[in-house]
């Protein structure tokens, strides 16, 4: 079995085509310390580890005993899923194309689909997404050359010798020849993921009408409503541009394709919490870009972090950065545009109160779940705040100008990444870079300041158009697609992907990385992974 470090914090080990899902159970009963997250994909599992308490000595040994252990336990029969497909109509807009292609009547296109047992290798790319072997020889097709910008939820879909079923809609190049009405991810289930890693899997047509009474019944199943706690305590006149309920994150749920998500700066939420008393994750509000307006509903004690805003009372005192600030019943916080950096976080004395998801608060937008309603603030929406607990704890002058160093910097350390050596000749790769504006909390598009890029090099180098085999994915992790520009994944990224990573951003520079506003100029520096556990440890220690 091969495993190899590829950060500071990552463990990736080579399995088994089929047996990653397995694995990656497996790492996590073996209760090893510090694990945080196990994603499986096609032939690896990457093991994630808190990099401040990372004590590597005896932790590969243990991997090992944990994976050594699935070849003494008695084999397990993996559960059947039947999923009822409707291939009729509007919900299979390819299949009458698929049939032409393949020279075979939509009728036996169905029959072939239908009649194979699928194996679920494992779920990711997004929540629920399970990347399923067994389509017949006879249904593979290409990708569409154009993918849609928009897939409906429940599509079934096929490319390559894969089948699929896309749980959200989402943008998407599978050919799709049919819909279910079966919700294939629901973060209120016991087991989010309708089709886990390891499942069999089987398609069951079922015509129009009964797919509309199975929806009515589905729709019917999900709704529910959230009991109210805590106390209100702000209301949202302006919500600025992106403004989301987010906290510490939800790690644990890689394996049903959960990216644990979180706030884009950790540190700023985590030293806010600090000022008004709250524990290091309770959930706080962040502004992307653009600030806000809020009516305080009850006195309440708030700290503002992040980049840097001006924040004031309406009519009032100003709001200082990173000092608690006592507001009263009726008071109108105003934050303004981030002029530095790209997002601001507003904590709240007894965190923000909305419903745990998953084991967390935080909002995922993609998947619509967490946060408040699984959304975006908007105008009028009413936030409740549960009972402080803690001490306020203020921070000293120096203490904020080091942080401040922290968040806003012009180059990012990173450690070599899994596909490190593919890149090694290319310099552009490691120097000065200007972010995109079409970045966001999914990734950070880096387009070189002197226009540079592969440019189809990588092509010629590996035969694989710049792809490769679907692997678990991190935060950080700089990825290098065809095109040549790179993307640095953010908190959101999906928990697989199929780019080649040349390189991931240390975990002590996780926070600036989500502080890179459009137009930013960045850089990246390769340091050794003792280094870069050296410092993670070092901001831990300072910052609890």
């Amino acid at each position: 079995m091969q495993l190899n470090w590829v950060s500071e914090r990552h463990l990736r080990c080579i399995v088994e085509r089929g047996g990653a899902g397995t694995a990656a159970r497996a790492s996590r009963k073996a209760g090893i310390a510090g694990l945080l997250e196990a994603t499986p994909a096609y032939e690896t599992v990457l093991l994630e580890f808190d990099a401040a308490r990372l004590e590597t000595a005896a932790l590969e040994g243990q991997v090992r005993a944990a994976l050594k252990s699935l070849r003494d336990e008695v084999a397990v029969i993996p559960a059947v899923v039947e999923i009822p497909v409707c291939y009729q109509g509007e919900y299979a807009p390819d299949l009458e194309e698929v049939a032409r292609e393949v020279g075979r009547s939509p009728a036996d296109i169905v029959t072939l689909h239908s009649g194979a047992e699928y194996a679920s290798i494992f779920v990711g790319f997004m929540p629920g997404f399970a990347y399923l072997d067994g389509l017949p020889p006879a249904l593979q097709v290409p990708r569409l050359d154009r993918p849609r910008s928009r897939v409906p939820a429940g599509s079934v879909g096929i490319a390559g010798d894969q089948a699929g079923v896309y749980p959200l809609a989402s943008p998407g190049g599978w050919r799709l020849i049919g819909r279910t009405p079966r919700r294939m991810f629901d973060a209120a289930r016991a087991a989010p993921a309708l089709i886990a890693a390891g499942d069999r899997v089987k398609f069951v047509p079922i015509d129009a009408m009964t797919f509309r009474e199975l929806e009515r019944q589905e729709a019917a199943a999900a709704a529910k409503s959230a009991a109210d706690g805590g106390r209100e305590s702000l209301r949202v006149l302006e919500p600025g541009m992106l403004t989301t309920v987010q906290d510490l994150g939800r790690p644990g749920w890689a394996d049903m394709g959960v990216v644990a998500g979180g706030a884009a700066d950790s540190l700023s939420l985590r030293i806010g919490n600090r000022l008004v008393g709250n524990e290091a994750g309770a959930a706080g509000l962040e502004m992307t870009l653009t600030g806000g307006v809020f009516e305080c509903l009850g006195d309440a004690l708030v700290a503002v972090t992040g980049g840097d805003v001006s924040a004031d009372v309406e009519g009032g005192a100003t709001v200082p950065m990173w000092k608690a600030s006592r507001l009263a019943k009726g008071n109108r916080l105003r934050i303004g545009r981030v002029q530095r950096g790209a997002r601001a976080y507003l904590c709240i004395a007894g965190g923000v109160d909305v419903p745990v998801v998953l084991g967390g608060r935080g909002t995922h937008l993609a998947a619509g779940f967490g946060g408040f309603e699984g959304r975006r603030l908007a105008k009028g929406d009413v936030l409740r705040a549960g009972e402080q607990i803690g001490t306020p704890r203020p921070l000293g002058v120096e203490e904020i100008e080091e942080i401040r160093r922290l968040l806003f910097r012009h180059e990012l350390t990173c450690v070599p990444g899994p596909q490190f050596d593919e890149f090694t000749g290319e310099a552009w790769l490691w120097s000065e870079h200007r972010v995109s504006v079409q970045s966001d909390r999914v990734g950070v598009r880096l387009q070189h300041a002197a226009g540079k890029s592969l440019e189809g090099g990588k092509r010629e180098r590996t035969g694989t158009g710049g792809r490769m085999v679907s692997e678990g994915m991190m935060w950080g992790a700089v990825q290098v697609p065809e095109h040549g520009s790179p993307i640095v994944l953010g908190v959101d990224h999906p928990t697989t992907g199929g780019y080649p990573v040349a390189a991931v951003v240390t975990a002590a520079d996780l926070p600036a990385l989500g502080q890179l506003a459009p137009g930013a100029r960045v850089g990246l520096r390769l340091i050794s992974v003792d280094e870069a556990r050296a410092s993670a440890r070092r901001v831990s220690v300072s910052w609890r």
